[in-house]
């Protein structure tokens, strides 16, 4: 046998390595593709024009949510609300007519069990969806009771479109409303209700359309606004805010450990045009090895901005004392918070209704006319059920708090 040596000087060579953010992620728009060097470390390149604008698949959460899976026909479609990723709202778009192009809300509500089940046992009446989106958890609620109705808010004209359409066939039972849900008062117009529902974060709708500007899968402009009559946007955001509340933001509304950094490579890429091109500077200022891991390196500060634009945070409490204050006696409120931040609001508030002692003295008695409002229904969160949790992967940081009114 001949065996053959490699000629002095020549340069082995090495099967292909792959890469540990492999399928291979591409920043569209912003002129960069993550790729991995010949050191192994992840790196960002410029990508020649030829590079197709595409979205970032395959990123899979530790404990969050992807943002997209596909469908066994092949076309892709989100899964239900997730966070440590974006919080998405449980109503999931699928494909629209072929003839019109368009997508509407399909209705794959979170947790709709147990929610239909709380509301099983409050008193006949008007339940408040506040949170409307495609009207997925109002259907579920209508057709489970014929002894109920529905008013539902939303701030996006286009879901309201799209629930008005879909709940048609419950007559006068149901109703839309154009409020923010921090209006319930209004709303009610002094009446009481068996029930309020508050599903927060943004829609998979809104995620999944690229002129809404509240993804980093696609380019789109800088708009993020819930509603498109609201003043404040994205881009007003990252190209005018000073470099430390950019980073306030960042840290407050998403726990972003690397706010700093961020912020500091947003101002230094003013002005930023659209979605992809903010991506892109995100990424660029994470570590590459907390990239290789986790929710993608854009998530948290997409959630961020979009919950600054929109005073998500801001509006929460009041709302969720509206209604409480708007509940009968035996009536429930229930709330889905997809954050640590949205659940330590909720967690706040109805555990103060439900005090039973002055404020930090739970040894000593009420005092003389002191008594809760609020009957905690339970103590701690629940959580999605593993298999909800694995056909819907946005519902994964889905955290479920009810009480009732005493």
């Amino acid at each position: 046998m001949i065996t053959l040596a490699p000629r002095p000087g020549a340069t082995r060579l090495l099967p292909p390595q792959k890469s540990p953010l492999s399928p291979e992620i591409t920043a569209v728009g912003g002129g960069f593709v993550l790729s991995t060097g010949g050191h192994g470390k992840s790196q960002l390149r410029p990508f020649p024009s030829s590079t197709p604008r595409d979205s970032f698949p395959g990123w899979t959460p530790a404990g969050g949510q992807q943002e997209s899976t596909t469908a066994g026909d092949g076309t892709e479609r989100p899964g239900v609300r997730g966070e440590a990723a974006d919080p998405v709202s449980s109503d999931q778009p699928v494909a629209g007519p072929a003839e019109t192009g368009e997508s509407v809300f399909a209705h794959v509500p979170v947790m709709a069990g147990e929610i239909v089940a709380l509301f099983a046992e409050v008193p006949p009446g008007l339940i408040v969806d506040a949170t409307l989106g495609g009207g997925g958890h109002s259907e579920a609620l209508l057709s489970s009771r014929s002894d109920i109705s529905v008013l539902g808010l939303d701030r996006d004209p286009a879901a309201l479109a799209a629930a008005r359409a879909r709940l048609a066939r419950f007559g006068d039972r149901f109703e839309a409303r154009h409020l923010r849900f921090d209006h319930i008062g209004e709303a009610l117009g002094g009446s009481r209700a068996a029930g309020v529902l508050f599903d927060l974060g943004v829609s998979s709708h809104q995620l999944d359309r690229p002129e809404r500007g509240f993804s980093y899968r696609a380019g789109g402009p800088l708009d993020m606004r819930m509603d498109p009559a609201s003043t404040l946007t994205a881009a007003d955001v990252v190209n005018t805010y000073e470099e430390t509340e950019l980073a306030r933001v960042l840290r407050r509304n998403a726990d972003e450990r690397f706010a700093s950094r961020i912020a500091r490579a947003i101002v230094g890429a003013r002005p930023l045009h659209d979605t992809a091109e903010l991506a892109a500077t995100i990424i660029s200022a994470i570590p590459a090895a907390a990239r290789r891991s986790g929710p993608h390196p854009a998530t948290r500060s997409f959630q961020a901005i979009r919950i600054e634009v929109n005073s998500e945070l801001e509006v929460l409490a009041p709302a969720l004392e509206a209604a409480i204050e708007g509940l009968t006696p035996g009536g429930r409120i229930a709330v889905l918070a997809y954050h640590s931040g949205e659940d330590r609001i909720v967690k706040s508030v109805l555990r103060e209704a439900a005090r039973t002692s002055p404020r930090g003295r739970p040894d000593l008695p009420p005092p003389p006319g002191f008594s809760p409002r609020l009957r905690l229904i339970r103590s701690a969160g629940r959580r999605p059920s593993e298999a909800e949790m694995a056909a819907n992967p946005r519902s994964t940081s889905a955290r479920l708090r009810a009480a009732e009114r005493i």
